[in-house]
């Protein structure tokens, strides 16, 4: 009996912590204006209003896909874009962005749109990529007016700036995939208990900025 009532304790201590996830506590939120959009020696900078953001575009990272779009021929073929948000988790001072880049894919032939589109993008859609940018940071860019002058925006991107926090909260999915283990395992100790209980507009510049 006292290895059922440990089997069935391990299960119960499985199911409740297995249901938490960590989840993004918005603590702060205000409105944000983007007047500079820029590349800089393979990182990407944003001038806001409130702050100035910086975010490292490694290679296998969306920043580095979202770098090599703007470098290419067919950031004269973006439409529109926009700056869902840019968040601050304030335990870990990290910035992460997220945004969409539309496409005027009228003024391009067949080809140059399966190209495009054909790319191995995470968050593709017709007409549109989505991107996630992580690990960024908020930063002091001295040269900040001279390169206002040099590359503002001809029409400012407005977004919001987001200060959050993670925090662990039951997840109803965690819930019901941890349940369904659970389960399986209930269904496993039927049969072994008894074993048991025996055993842009955006412009690229290049070497502009500086923190």
């Amino acid at each position: 009996m006292k290895n059922i009532r440990l089997l069935l304790e391990l299960l119960i201590t499985f199911v409740l912590f297995g249901c938490t996830s960590l989840q993004d506590k918005e603590l702060s939120s205000q409105k944000e204006v983007i007047h500079s959009f820029f590349i800089a020696e393979d990182n990407i900078y944003a001038i806001g209003q409130l702050n100035s953001y910086h975010f490292a575009g490694s290679k296998y990272s969306e920043t580095g896909d979202l770098i090599r779009i703007l470098q290419s021929p067919y950031v004269k073929n973006i439409s529109s874009v926009k700056i869902h948000s840019i968040a601050k988790d304030v335990e870990k001072n990290k910035v992460k962005a997220t945004l969409t880049l539309y496409f005027n894919d009228k003024e391009l032939t067949q080809k140059q749109s399966n190209e495009l589109y054909g790319q191995n993008y995470y968050n593709m859609q017709e007409h549109n990529i989505f991107f996630r940018m992580e690990d960024g940071e908020i930063v002091d860019i001295k040269n900040k007016n001279e390169i206002l002058k040099k590359a503002k925006l001809i029409k400012p991107l407005e977004t919001k700036y987001l200060e959050y926090r993670q925090e662990k909260r039951f997840s109803a999915e965690a819930t019901e995939d941890n349940i369904t283990v659970a389960g399986r395992a209930s269904a496993a100790m039927i049969i072994f208990v008894p074993l048991a209980i025996i055993s842009l507009p955006f412009y690229a510049i290049q070497s502009l900025s500086g923190k």
